[in-house]
């Protein structure tokens, strides 16, 4: 697809545009009014001129980026998610909803509900498999005992023991 830069007023490809880092509703990523070469040399005239240095052009700078995330929070925290669900432990935005599913929206271990919270995704941190999804305390408490269950056993012990009733 060709695309007519607003600087030059030259039809280019899509490649020789950066993306403006807005999202559309379709999911694909907007690419700026100006060709990478125009912004290029917009970019070099600035430095030049020491235009990044006025506090004042920091600020608006600053503020435009905290804007366009709040436009885009939704999508942006989506793609993150999914990002890194897949980055950290190899599974999918379906994979978990379907473990969620599996588990009943519960935690594998302690049975309770996050409630509006996100459980976690438990693994094994020498393999890396997957092993179930945890409530926070629950993931910590294995995280605590560095995923040993005689530690755990012990510390079961240890309850049973001083538990006054």
């Amino acid at each position: 697809m060709n695309k007519k830069c607003s600087k030059c007023k030259e039809t280019k490809t899509e490649e020789e545009f950066h993306f403006s880092g807005y999202i559309r509703k379709d999911e694909t990523q907007a690419a700026h009014a100006r060709c990478k070469k125009c912004r290029r040399k917009e970019h070099q005239r600035k430095c030049k001129a020491g235009y990044w240095q006025l506090p004042e052009n920091k600020v608006r700078k600053k503020e435009n980026a905290h804007k366009s995330y709040l436009r885009n929070k939704d999508k942006i925290l989506r793609k993150t998610r999914e990002r890194l669900l897949k980055k950290q432990f190899g599974i999918t935005p379906d994979d978990y909803e379907r473990m969620l599913k599996d588990q009943r929206g519960a935690c594998k271990i302690c049975g309770r509900s996050p409630g509006a919270r996100r459980l976690h995704v438990d693994h094994d941190h020498k393999t890396g498999i997957v092993r179930a999804l945890l409530c926070c305390q629950c993931n910590m408490m294995l995280g605590a005992a560095v995923d040993e269950p005689t530690t755990l056993r012990l510390a079961a012990l240890y309850l049973e023991e001083h538990n006054i009733e």
